[in-house]
């Protein structure tokens, strides 16, 4: 078990962060990344992940995406959950998991969501981009570490959401609200 020391300095002013290992690995990069009001990290093909998070997965078949990748998925994405949700309030009369219990209507609130990105293939060999998505105010009262390590709910209705999309073929392959 390695464990690791933070660099907190300009924390949020920085393009990329260190997390120090006792051991190996001795140094992993996040990067962090702004965008049209929200903001967000990228762990690096390095960063190890747990089974949970991927199904199927590999560390050894990660890679990192780059922040001009993340912010095209990101407007992707955007478009992607404005039309669902559209097309679930024409079909049911309202959003799915959303709106209800206080959760937020996602598309409304988008950049108050923090956005944590991890690129690997599938097992077709596809380059994959998971943007993993959660509520600002919990990033800061509740995930504060959400820099360093994977922020992985289940439930917690529309405050946790997910986007996969294959790189490779060019398109959002599934959209995920715990």
């Amino acid at each position: 078990m390695y464990f690791f020391l933070v660099c907190i300095s300009n924390i949020l002013n920085a393009q990329k962060r260190q997390v120090i290992y006792e051991g190996t690995p001795p140094v992993i990069e996040t990067i962090y990344f702004s965008g049209n009001g929200f903001r967000g990290v990228i762990f690096p093909k390095e960063f190890s992940l747990v089974q949970k998070v991927i199904p199927n997965y590999k560390n050894s078949l990660r890679y990192t995406p780059t922040v001009q990748e993340v912010l095209y998925v990101d407007s992707l994405a955007f478009l992607y959950v404005k039309k669902k949700n559209e097309e679930s309030l024409k079909k049911y009369g309202g959003y799915e998991q959303q709106g209800g219990n206080q959760c937020p209507i996602i598309h409304e609130n988008w950049n108050n969501f923090i956005r944590q990105v991890i690129g690997y293939k599938d097992e077709n060999g596809d380059e994959m981009i998971l943007i993993n998505c959660f509520w600002k105010e919990l990033a800061e009262e509740e995930h504060f570490y959400w820099l360093e390590e994977f922020v992985f709910i289940q439930g917690g209705c529309s405050d946790y959401w997910q986007i996969f999309y294959n790189k490779t073929k060019g398109e959002i392959v599934r959209w995920s609200i715990n």
